[in-house]
This record gives C-alpha cells, structure tokens and sequence, in this order.
C-alpha cells in the first residue's frame, strides 16, 4: 500500500503558537495508494480523506471564539489545498475547485 504523505513542519511551526497545533513537527498523512484517482469515486475518496485528515490536523476542537474557528477553517483550507497540490490528481484537483489546468496567456479574444 502506498502512502501520501505532507511534510508540515514549518506550517505546524507557526499554528502551535496559535494552538491550532500541538506538535513542533508535525507530518499529515493521507492514504491513497488504494484508490484510482483517475476514477470519480476514487477522486471522492481521496478528497474525503485528505479533508478529513486536514481537519484532525488542524485540530477539530469545539471552539467557542471566532479567531480560533477562523484560524481552523485557514489551516484546514492550507493543508486541503496543499494536499491536492502534491497528489497531483486533476480528477481531486477538480473536486476540490483547485484547477492543475495549464492556462495560456493570449488565447481567443
């Protein structure tokens, strides 16, 4: 089975000061060496867990302050988004609105 894993540690750095983070160095960890992200259920999938994953990360605490609860969604959205970049996935990369489409400047006026 083939791991895909996100290196975090200067991100996980800056959030335990904020206490979005507990760990000084911190690896998220998604699996998906079992799924075809060609496919669109195995797109799904993979954007399941990587959300999933970016949420424990991000620690899903029940917070009460909207600082904390802003601070969670940006770490969430950063490590969702740098997920899906390093996957490198179009099928993932198109579910999750992040487009790994080359776009050409100059093109049809």
């Amino acid at each position: 089975m083939t791991r895909f894993v996100i290196s975090a540690a200067a991100f996980a750095l800056a959030l335990a000061a904020s206490g979005a983070a507990a760990a000084e160095d911190a690896t998220m960890r998604v699996r998906v060496g079992d799924l075809n992200v060609r496919s669109e259920a195995g797109a799904q999938a993979a954007l399941g867990r990587i959300q999933v994953a970016a949420a424990t990360f991000c620690g899903g605490r029940d917070a009460r302050d909207l600082t904390t609860v802003a601070q969670q969604r940006a770490c969430v959205d950063r490590m969702t988004g740098k997920a899906v970049d390093a996957l490198s996935a179009p099928k993932v990369s198109a579910l999750s609105g992040r487009s790994s489409a080359l776009v050409l400047a100059g093109g049809p006026h």
